[in-house]
């Protein structure tokens, strides 16, 4: 989460949000600027994965940035600006789960890793994570 701190300095903190009612999400936002995601198996990340997201945010005048590598988008691995909260609210309230499809309905950028290796690989198993291991 991007927002203020108590002492009104701007400070950042990652949250994976999971829906569990429209008001919770709204209360738990009520005091940031910009949401990030991303999936607690993806131990590679980058450390600097939510400054580019912000950055390119900006630099494309964008509500929603979303990491990419080798031309592949990762929806997951993104960060929205407040206001598109109402948007994911009525999306999620109509059935509707794939984010990317809502990403792309907003006003949308994807910002490049492909400098990132292997950042957003996706560790399902201990049998992924050993493999994992041997390489590093």
């Amino acid at each position: 989460l991007v927002g203020e701190t108590a002492k009104g300095r701007k400070g950042s903190a990652w949250s994976s949000l999971r829906r569990s009612g429209s008001s919770r999400l709204s209360a738990t936002v009520s005091s940031v600027n910009a949401i990030g995601s991303y999936k607690v198996y993806s131990p590679l990340l980058p450390l600097n994965l939510a400054e580019r997201l912000y950055n390119g945010m900006l630099e494309s005048h964008a509500d929603i940035a979303v990491a990419s590598s080798d031309g592949n988008a990762h929806p997951v691995f993104c960060l929205c600006k407040k206001s598109v909260l109402p948007s994911l609210i009525d999306f999620l309230d109509a059935g509707e789960r794939k984010v990317s499809a809502w990403q792309k309905s907003q006003a949308y950028c994807e910002v490049d890793f492909s400098d990132c290796g292997d950042a957003f690989v996706n560790l399902n198993t201990l049998e992924e994570l050993r493999e994992l291991e041997l390489k590093l």
